[in-house]
């Protein structure tokens, strides 16, 4: 819809709009083949392999694992655990208590009604509890390097040798996570965090457009 309005509007345009995983792929990976994670509140995983981009997770809420959603979602599940007694008080439990003013399960009818963006809002909290050791905190973060990992073999599989990653978001970029997928993943792939603004890999993609535009091919979105 989007395209179409722009094609509309801008007659003497070539335009395109895909998934902004794309961006930082082709910022990262402009004219190689290689993998990207995008790992903020939410997560997802592409890789380009010749002219043809694939994709590994992300669906929604079909797919809510490896992002800081869950780690939020996550964090609260574990301080109301805590409140009925299931799991035992720690660093982090005291932390999300506090995020809540002062109990979790009386702020429960609040938490409920919140945005996916602010129960991502927790997650700061957990990965600072992890470095005060709380073993809740690091299961957590465990959890989404393992999920991160997976997509990354799954991507892998596809690359004969060398499988070169770049890992975009705050979460996959925390220096605790970064380590736990390093950690992870196979001996093929080859992990870094994303070193250029997405903006970048919008400009390269563009000019792919205005180059196929320029021969009379068809304009991909």
């Amino acid at each position: 819809i989007l395209k179409a309005n722009l094609d509309k509007a801008f007659l003497n345009s070539a335009n395109g709009v895909s998934h902004d995983g794309e961006n930082i792929l082709y910022a990262a990976f402009p004219d190689t083949d290689g993998v990207i994670v995008i790992c903020g509140t939410g997560s997802s995983c592409f890789y380009k392999k010749g002219d043809m981009i694939h994709r590994i997770g992300g669906y929604s809420v079909f797919d809510l694992d490896g992002n800081g959603y869950e780690i939020g979602r996550r964090a609260v599940a574990h301080a109301l655990k805590c409140a009925d007694g299931r799991e035992k008080r720690g660093v982090l439990c005291e932390k999300i208590d506090a995020l809540c003013g002062g109990s979790c399960l009386n702020d429960l009818k609040r938490l409920l009604s919140l945005p996916i963006k602010k129960i991502a809002a927790f997650a700061p909290a957990v990965f600072d509890s992890a470095e005060e050791g709380d073993v809740y905190a690091n299961a957590i973060i465990d959890g989404t390097a393992s999920y991160i990992a997976a997509c990354i073999d799954n991507a892998a599989l596809s690359f004969d040798g060398i499988c070169p990653v770049c890992i975009a978001g705050s979460i996959g970029t925390h220096r605790i996570t970064l380590e736990k997928i390093k950690n992870k993943v196979n001996g093929k792939a080859v992990i870094n965090a994303l070193s250029v603004d997405p903006v970048i890999g919008a400009v390269y993609k563009a000019g792919l457009i205005a180059e196929t535009h320029s021969k009379g091919g068809n304009i991909f979105g």
